[in-house]
């Protein structure tokens, strides 16, 4: 190894050491203060760093979705997930815009898989919302609560929830319950440590059998992908 190249190696150890002990600091201090779910915000931080830095690859884009709500079979010819925000405008818009459409135009042969990504730093409703959709889910009314926070995404607030929770007819007691104790805080706070992992860093990201896609995209590049996986 040239002087220039032990030069360079040197930096990037430099490099890495300084995100490892920024990481690990931030690390224990949050999980003192926020326990565990502080813990995989800092976790997330690190490794998202590292990626960014070249550091470290994301991992293969065979997407994990046990236990995820979804449409479609589970055998279906293509799986696409979605990491997404609540809040986010571009999340809606592709609700509004491109979901419907293709669920109609492919009917079973798509499985739609929905993962929490909630940007809280920009979107100060972002990660309690997802938890009052994870408290319908359930209830097995996931996707109503799903469509009604998108369609209300202006007014997110606690009493919104409860108020769309009573709209489609759940248990009350139960949802409240649920919201209050932040049962699935943890959860939502671990798919966004699953999408980090991915190399995810914004709302929406998709992935078409594995293929990614990032933002609002038109209708038709999905089709693009969804047709040339159909045809393979």
């Amino acid at each position: 190894m040239s002087k220039e190249e032990r030069n360079v190696h040197n930096e990037d150890v430099i490099v890495l050491n300084k995100w490892t002990v920024i990481a690990v600091g931030v690390a224990i201090l949050i999980f003192v203060l926020g326990g565990l779910g502080g813990y995989f915000l800092a976790k997330m931080a690190f490794d998202h760093a590292l990626v960014e830095m070249g550091v470290q690859e994301p991992k293969p884009a065979k997407i994990e979705t046990d236990g995820d709500p979804q449409i479609g079979p589970n055998n279906a010819r293509v799986t696409i997930v979605s990491f997404s925000d609540f809040q986010c405008f571009y999340c809606k818009r592709f609700r509004d815009e491109t979901l419907d459409a293709l669920i109609n135009e492919y009917g079973n042969k798509i499985r739609f898989v929905y993962r929490d990504y909630p940007l809280s730093s920009m979107h100060p409703e972002a990660q309690k919302s997802a938890e009052a959709a994870e408290c319908a889910n359930e209830q097995g009314k996931f996707w109503e609560m799903h469509d009604l926070l998108y369609a209300n995404q202006e007014s997110l607030n606690v009493k919104l929830y409860e108020e769309l929770a009573e709209d489609i007819g759940l248990d009350m007691d139960k949802f409240t319950n649920c919201l209050d104790s932040d049962k699935y805080a943890e959860e939502v706070l671990a798919d966004m440590q699953s999408g980090v992992s991915y190399g995810v860093s914004g709302t929406p990201t998709f992935f078409v059998n594995g293929q990614r896609l990032v933002g609002a995209q038109p209708l038709a590049e999905f089709k693009r992908i969804i047709d040339q996986e159909l045809g393979n």
